[in-house]
């Protein structure tokens, strides 16, 4: 069972008990033939468990992926610890245990839809907003170059740029009034 595997080398790690076979972590993850990065990422999911006082009985009978799935959820905003072996997940309330395993994922599921709806939401509004910038930046460029060819008019006829130009213009205009 991976989770008992994990139990035990979390306890392992967290007792250093490796140093008794005269090896560093890294060399006694590397003896077991694991990765000593990804048994720690792996142990990390169990981090947020710590604060409940689970039996490692119980705990053993679940798969590390519910484990993972739990305790990726306890990180979370919505999923907060309510009693010494109680969480909530949104609105509900379940124990740790084996026999709650099945609502508590399903719980986290739905919470884990809820929020992947509000990423699209999001990365609709993201595109949206890329959208109006790539208008507005057409818009931007285009005025660029009418002002170029105004000022390049301008020029030609002896002129610094256009707003030289049309200053001169409305000076003449009042005159000729």
């Amino acid at each position: 069972n991976e989770t008992l595997k994990l139990l035990l080398l979390k306890e392992i790690k967290e007792k250093k008990l490796y140093r008794s076979l005269g090896l560093t972590w890294v060399k006694y993850c590397e003896s077991l033939g694991e990765n000593w990065r990804t048994i720690d990422a792996k142990l990390e999911k169990f981090a947020p468990l710590e604060d409940f006082s689970v039996n490692l009985a119980d705990l053993s009978q679940i798969p590390f992926k519910q484990i993972s799935m739990i305790g990726t959820a306890i990180s979370a905003e919505n999923v907060k610890k309510v009693g010494d072996d109680e969480i909530s997940v949104g609105e509900q309330v379940f124990r740790l245990i084996p026999e709650d395993v099945v609502p508590i994922n399903t719980a986290v599921k739905v919470l884990a839809a809820e929020h992947k709806k509000q990423v699209e939401d999001k990365e609709k509004d993201i595109s949206a907003l890329r959208w109006m910038n790539e208008d507005k930046e057409k818009q931007i460029q285009k005025l660029h170059k009418e002002i170029e060819s105004s000022d390049s008019a301008a020029k030609k006829a002896g002129y610094a740029n256009a707003s030289e130009a049309k200053y001169v213009k409305k000076i003449e205009n009042l005159r000729i009034r």
